[in-house]
């Protein structure tokens, strides 16, 4: 017996510094609350004290080892309650409790929600990340302290968490190539929520769409958390699929959030992530080239740009469009315009056909070189 309690021992040392178990941060939004501790399974149901921070949000860090753990939060001492941000439930000794799944590299897994929800445990570690096909997965994700840097740098120093979003295509296999769009919105708004206007075009055209928001952002404030937020996306996500860092992106969206897709292009280029695209519907100014002479990121000028114009817009006028097309080629942009019968609206068949056309240029530009998985992906696209 006591051999075995030995074996088990070392076993279980060696676990642990083998880094089988990871710390997960809960959060639990309470800004009135006298006191809140975490109440888990992994604790043995023993009270875990949380810190309130500036913003309301009670926060505490537990080590975990892989497994599926139940918890509540107890307010003010006596109140037991459901993580109202994790829809994600488990049944313990006849009582229901949110859970959390680790995986057996100690990430937590989480669940496919709707945009609106969140995640209430935070994942530091995207190595089990696992989206289900067309399905809108979200999850919460800390900055690190070099994106917290940026985003205080940029006037939003209370920013330490992003909200990201994702939707694989059918047949998705992080092992390959696969193209990205990233989504912006104007500024001020939810590039979450712009998401859901472009994700279905996207899908059928075998590309992953992502966007990020802000957690800690202030409402209606403009700047400080565009690039922190999408940068913490990239850094979870290249921990999960370490080949992410090649594959092709294009950014865009609509209006302003065209615009903003401009600027995180540039910043994006600037970390060498491999830019093949911007997408830009109603679009009445030409923030590439802002973007471009203000840092020059490398191979920036290589990138395609799709402009979708509304016949009947208002706001972005045909005329308006036209001299952006022709700034975006004087700055040495490759620029297509195409018009469409609405006004200031998406037009979904723009989204599939600029996807394809960014396809077509990123494969015609590329210097001879031995067939990616991505080589693959345009050939699949583009035969009969």
């Amino acid at each position: 017996m006591f051999l075995r309690r030995a074996l088990f021992l070392s076993i279980a040392i060696f676990l642990a510094r083998a880094g089988f178990a990871a710390e997960q941060e809960f959060r639990f939004e309470k800004p009135d609350a006298q006191s809140v501790s975490l109440m888990c399974e992994c604790k043995n149901w023993q009270p875990q004290p949380m810190t309130k921070g500036t913003d309301g949000v009670w926060t505490t860090s537990v080590s975990l080892s892989p497994g599926s753990y139940g918890y509540k939060f107890l307010v003010n001492g006596s109140d037991w309650v459901l993580d109202p941000k994790n829809s994600n439930r488990k049944n313990v000794n006849g009582v229901e409790n949110s859970a959390i799944d680790v995986a057996d590299d100690s990430a937590i897994t989480a669940r496919s929600t709707s945009p609106s929800s969140g995640a209430g445990v935070v994942a530091t570690n995207g190595s089990s990340l696992s989206p289900s096909p067309n399905e809108v997965f979200t999850v919460e994700i800390p900055l690190s302290t070099k994106r917290r840097a940026e985003a205080a740098k940029d006037g939003n120093a209370k920013l330490a968490h992003a909200k990201l979003a994702l939707v694989v295509p059918s047949g998705f296999d992080p092992q390959k190539s696969w193209p990205i769009l990233v989504i912006c919105n104007t500024e001020a708004y939810s590039n979450i929520d712009s998401l859901q206007q472009f994700k279905d075009a996207a899908s059928a055209e075998g590309w992953v769409t992502m966007a990020a928001d802000g957690v800690e952002t202030e409402p209606k404030k403009e700047g400080g958390d565009r690039w922190p937020t999408i940068a913490a996306a990239f850094d979870y996500l290249t921990n999960a699929w370490p080949g992410i860092k090649d594959w092709p992106v294009a950014c865009g969206g609509m209006s302003g959030g065209g615009k903003n897709g401009a600027f995180l292009a540039a910043d994006l280029a600037r970390e060498h992530h491999r830019i093949i695209g911007m997408l830009m519907m109603g679009c009445n100014q030409d923030m590439a080239t802002v973007a471009y002479r203000k840092s020059a990121p490398p191979n920036f000028l290589s990138a395609a740009v799709f402009l979708s114009s509304g016949k009947n817009d208002k706001i972005a006028t045909p005329e308006s469009h036209v001299y952006v097309m022709n700034s975006l080629k004087a700055t040495g942009f490759k620029v297509r315009l195409e018009s469409h019968d609405g006004a200031h609206d998406i037009y979904p068949p723009h989204i599939g056909e600029a996807l394809r056309w960014f396809i077509a240029q990123s494969s015609a530009g590329a210097p001879a070189k031995r067939e990616t998985d991505f080589d693959k992906f345009f050939k699949k696209k583009t035969s009969p």
